[in-house]
Formats: C-alpha cells, structure tokens, sequence
C-alpha cells in the first residue's frame, strides 16, 4: 500500500479529482445559497397555532371531538380519520413534551433549497454522493489500469507477491481516498453553510409515534449515511474494474452502469431511487416502509459486493496478466 501510495502521490490525477471536486461543492455551495427560500410554514400537518401548553390541550380535545363525530360509513372515513389520528398524536405529544409554534419544523416541510440547516444538508450531502460515484470510477480505473499502460505490470506480478494482496494494497489506497475526499467535501459543504444557523429542532410522525429529533443529532445520522453508502458503492465500482479488467471495456462498462444507477433506475423505478444514492436518513422515519427498504438495499449491495469480490479475485487470479 505504501508503494501505491507514493506512485499517486507522483501524478497528477489525485490532485486534480481533489481540486475539481472542491470547487464542484463550493460553487454548488453558492448555488444554493442564491436559490435558497424562506419556509413559508414551518407545520405539514393541520396544526393550528398556539400560545401555550393550555391551548395545546383545548386543541387535543377539539380534535378528539372532531375523530368522535367522524360516519364510519362515509366514503372519506379512514382518510378523515388518518389525517385527525396524525393531528391528535402531535397535539399529545406537545401537550407532554411543550414546545413553542415557531421554535419547531415538522421534516415534511424540509424541501431543497429551504433555508436552514437540515435542507442544505440533505441536499449538500446528495451532491457529495454523486461526486463521489464519479471519482470512484475514474480513480478505479486508474488504479486497476496504471502499470498496463505504463508497461509495468510484468514487474509487479512476477515479483513473488500474491496478485490478492497487491490487490487488497490497491483497495485500500482507493479507499482511503474515497473516504478522504468524502470527509473533505462534508467539511467544506458545511463549512460554506455559514448562512444556515436555523437550529430548529423539527418533529416527526411515524405511525403511531412522534418524536423530536436535535438538528445536530440529524447531522451526525447524515454524515453516517454518506460515509457509509459511499464506501459500499465506491467498493463495487472498485472490484467492478478489477473484475473486467481492459480499459476500454471497463469505461463503457462502468459508464452503463453509473447511467443505469444515477438516471434509469431513479426514473423508472422510483422506490429503488436509493439502491446506489445516498438517502437522507429521516426518510427512514418519515415513511413506513423506509426502514425496511433501506435494509434491503443495504442488504443487496452488501451481498452484490461479497460476491462481486470473490468473482474478482478469482478471475483475476486465473487470468494471464504477462
């Protein structure tokens, strides 16, 4: 790995996905900050404002009368009722834990380009991601391709060292920088939020339950998400080079694939938006099939990667490289 080290240390490819990619987030940085807008509401759901834990509590009764008047038999009954069981749970759940109208954001009004912290963060961090899935691929490529066009190859594959090891060295390297420059990005981006210090807690309804979740609590389960999806995707672009191998080839193959990841499946099928993006990890509370998706997609690409591992190696392994 140290050996890799230096060689990257040499060129100019690691300086320059650095550079380009630092000046992709701090212009989107600005980006964002010209087309930022004022929250409008700060509630999604129906609740009506208040000025204390006494007219939290009038309110709960009023819509608990409300639930009570409700005709079973009407058509709209389990809509109606829905949308008053959401109101009720939030209005008792004020009425235990009290907090100020305007001191809270409910999440299902935190869209892109809203001005505060958990906006600019969920979309800062979307941009790390698909940063971060085009760096991976050229840095792959570069990695895997290196000594083939440079005529080494023949040096560092017959010197005795086992060809799983050398590429386990490359791994590591490659994830080192990925991790590197996703950390980098994430501190550049929320460095260049200096304008969003709204600092609201905000509410989420789940079911049967509502909680209060800190911004800064929300900023740590973000960065976790980015840092995590970025190595699992990274990973299987990296043994995705290894696995093909020839330049050309790998290019048109990992082009189609990151087309196939990025665009066609976010379009077409929606729900699978995330298998290869990042997603923003209150979308594992505000929706309740979310949780259990995102364990799913976890699950699939952890297995894809495993796999796609040994059948790299493998072939790799069995393949004449002098």
């Amino acid at each position: 790995m140290i050996n890799e080290f230096y060689k990257l240390k040499k060129s100019h490819i690691f300086y320059l996905m650095i550079f380009i990619s630092v000046i992709i987030m701090i212009l989107f940085s600005f980006y964002y900050y010209e087309k930022q807008v004022d929250i409008k509401i700060y509630w999604y759901t129906e609740i009506e404002q208040y000025n204390n834990k006494t007219e939290v509590i009038d309110l709960l009764d009023e819509v608990k009368k409300e639930i009570n008047s409700l005709n079973p038999m009407d058509i709209n009954y389990e809509l109606e009722y829905s949308n008053l069981n959401e109101v009720k749970k939030i209005y008792e759940y004020l009425s235990i834990n009290y907090v100020p109208y305007n001191d809270i954001i409910e999440y299902d009004v935190i869209q892109i380009f809203n001005n505060n912290n958990v906006a600019y963060a969920n979309t800062i961090l979307s941009i790390n991601s698909y940063i971060i899935f085009v760096i991976s691929i050229i840095f792959a490529l570069y990695l895997i391709n290196l000594d083939f066009l440079y005529g080494t190859h023949k040096k560092l594959y017959t010197r005795g060292e086992k060809r799983t090891t050398i590429i386990k060295n490359k791994y590591l390297l490659y994830l080192s920088v990925i991790v590197f420059i996703t950390l980098l990005l994430i501190a550049i981006g929320y460095a260049m939020g200096f304008s969003y210090h709204d600092s609201k807690p905000f509410i989420i309804f789940t079911g049967d339950n509502v909680s209060i979740l800190k911004t800064q609590n929300y900023m740590l389960l973000d960065i976790f998400s980015t840092i995590f999806n970025n190595i699992i995707v990274s990973s299987i672009i990296f043994y995705l080079a290894v696995l093909i191998r020839k330049f050309l080839s790998s290019i048109v193959i990992l082009i189609t694939f990151s087309t196939i990841a990025l665009f066609i499946i976010p379009m077409l099928l929606p729900e699978l938006e995330y298998l290869f993006l990042f997603m923003p990890p209150m979308n594992f509370y505000t929706e309740s099939s979310s949780l259990i998706n995102t364990c799913i997609f976890i699950i699939i690409k952890l297995i894809s990667l495993l796999c796609l591992i040994f059948i790299s190696l493998f072939t790799f392994n069995k393949r004449d490289l002098i």
